[in-house]
């Protein structure tokens, strides 16, 4: 029940180590950086674990992500609501020199509305981004019940240059994507599986 409003940086971070933690029913607005993350910062003596983030509402973030991970355990967002984000939905990420991913991540019966205002420090913006930049992200990681609407850009992103596996996707809308469905960059490397992955009437390509 906490109110997170007008922020210069992240309305709540689980970070260095913090564990079964939950912040739920609470709302963020025009925060400075992630609305809701959990960033495993190396200066903690473990990596997050069993952090969970659940009916929470998110509106316009003016810097970066609605919800993001940065390495953990067990690490969930469920029943969240993101809307008019000005760089994307939802970010997994080996990014900052966190701690890896292990466990599974949970990306549950969350709505992205209007992510992805714009590009944010030229980088690719999309409504969900799988981005294991700096390391493998090689535990399971599961998107299931998740509506993508009207993102400004592109619905889902995936990119590399390190593996990617363990990610399934389950039951996934993505609708009127201002640019492409789903964008597999070109230095993507893993694998993954789909159930009922569905784009609907992208401005760009479906794939």
């Amino acid at each position: 029940g906490v109110r997170f409003r007008d922020t210069y940086a992240d309305g709540m971070d689980f970070a260095s180590g913090t564990s079964n933690s939950t912040i739920n029913q609470s709302t963020f607005r025009n925060t400075g950086d992630d609305s809701m993350g959990a960033y495993s910062a190396p200066d903690g003596s473990k990596a997050d674990a069993g952090d969970t983030f659940q009916f929470n509402t998110v509106q316009v973030p003016w810097v970066a992500h609605c919800m993001a991970a940065y390495g953990g355990k067990d690490i969930t967002f469920e029943d969240n609501v993101c809307t008019d984000s000005d760089e994307g939905g939802v970010a997994i990420a080996a990014a900052f020199n966190a701690y890896a991913f292990s466990g599974t991540t949970t990306i549950e019966r969350n709505s992205l509305i209007r992510p992805c205002a714009d590009e944010f420090d030229g980088r690719s913006c999309a409504a969900l981004t799988l981005a294991p930049g700096e390391k493998a992200i090689a535990n399971a990681t599961v998107i299931k019940d998740v509506l993508i609407e009207d993102p400004t850009s592109d619905g889902i992103l995936v990119t590399g240059p390190n593996t990617l596996s363990g990610v399934t996707f389950d039951n996934v809308q993505v609708t009127n994507a201002g640019a492409d469905g789903i964008y597999i960059n070109s230095d993507a490397v893993g694998s993954g599986a789909a159930t009922a992955l569905i784009v609907t009437s992208p401005s760009g390509t479906g794939l």
